[in-house]
C-alpha cells in the first residue's frame, strides 16, 4: 500500500524526528507523467493547454496510486 503523501525519496529517521521532506509520491508521479506528456507533444502550448496537461498528469498520478493500493 502506498500513501500519496509519503515522501517519494525516504530519508532516515533522526533523533529530532522524521526528516521526510521534498516531493510526495503523488507529486513525483505527477511530474513524471507531465514530463512524458510534454515530450510526447513536443511543442510549446498556450497556458490553458499547459493547465490541462498538468491536471491530466495529476489524474494519472492519482489513478496510479489507487491502482497500487488495490488488493
Amino acid at each position: 500500500m502506498t500513501n500519496q503523501d509519503d515522501a517519494a525519496f525516504a530519508r532516515p529517521y533522526t533523533e529530532y524526528g522524521s526528516s521526510q521532506y521534498g516531493l510526495t509520491k503523488r507529486e513525483y508521479f505527477a511530474a513524471m507523467f507531465l514530463a512524458a506528456i510534454i515530450q510526447r507533444d513536443g511543442s510549446i502550448k498556450p497556458v490553458h493547454e499547459q493547465e490541462a496537461d498538468a491536471l491530466r498528469a495529476a489524474i494519472y498520478a492519482d489513478t496510479l496510486i489507487k491502482k497500487l493500493n488495490e488488493q
